[in-house]
């Protein structure tokens, strides 16, 4: 296949305004080709977590013991839209949190189960990790409330290729 030289296409020859028009496009392509990469990924199961204790969750299993649950990220990812259930909801004024976590640290990514509701989500925060950074996901089940015995999580992974 025979490539058309540069000066075959006018708006790449350097006006400033046809510069701007390209940078522009080329913005268009790296948001449509980023969200055509975004994977739902989905975590959890059947637990047995009481008031005042954490449980770690991982693509293939979980435990009370963070490293049991840790993977380490294939790519350079943006993960974000925690969505997270619980059963039976934390009652009264307690909480169930939900953490991202990478390499053994918190992130903004976050959601709070309270009272009497079951489900909480974060779409707002994301969380950039590099490939072999290692990752999970922290339950904790705050004073008070309600054994935890289903949890239900997904999110989103986006390959970030810019």
């Amino acid at each position: 296949m025979d490539i058309p030289a540069l000066s075959s296409f006018p708006l790449l020859r350097g006006r400033p305004d046809d510069l701007t028009a390209i940078v522009g496009a080329l913005e268009l392509l790296k948001e449509s080709v980023t969200a055509s990469l975004v994977v739902p990924l989905f975590w959890g199961g059947n637990v047995s977590v009481g008031a005042g204790s954490s449980f770690y969750f991982g693509p293939t299993q979980g435990g009370a013991a963070e490293v049991a649950a840790q993977a380490p990220a294939p790519r350079r990812l943006v993960v974000g839209d925690l969505r997270a259930q619980v059963t039976p909801a934390p009652g009264g004024s307690s909480t169930v949190t939900f953490t991202f976590r990478v390499n053994g640290q918190d992130t903004p990514l976050a959601a709070v189960v309270s009272g009497t509701n079951v489900a909480a989500e974060d779409l707002e925060d994301g969380v950039l990790v590099d490939p072999g950074d290692l990752l999970s996901l922290r339950m904790h089940v705050g004073a008070g409330a309600a054994t935890v015995t289903s949890v239900r999580l997904s999110f989103n992974a986006a390959l970030h290729i810019l």
